[in-house]
């Protein structure tokens, strides 16, 4: 499903990684909850929100979030 917003053609955004869910970085061993994902206004890129376990929150292009970097923790 395409959304519009004016003029531009947003892309649909992808069914992982979910709200909520818990990710392991593979090189820092450091775990994270995602807290949502959406659009980076100027490029109108998807980007991944995510908090680490100090409470830091962390923004990162979903094509780095989804190339491996990052493996699901089961709940």
């Amino acid at each position: 499903m395409v959304m519009t917003m004016t003029d531009k053609q947003l892309p649909a955004l992808p069914d992982q990684p979910s709200p909520k869910s818990r990710w392991r970085h593979v090189k820092s061993g450091g775990v994270y909850q995602v807290m949502d994902v959406g659009y980076l206004e100027a490029t109108l890129d998807i980007v991944v929100i995510y908090e680490s376990a100090d409470h830091i929150t962390w923004v990162r292009p979903w094509s780095e979030f989804s190339d491996g970097r990052f493996q699901q923790i089961e709940a």
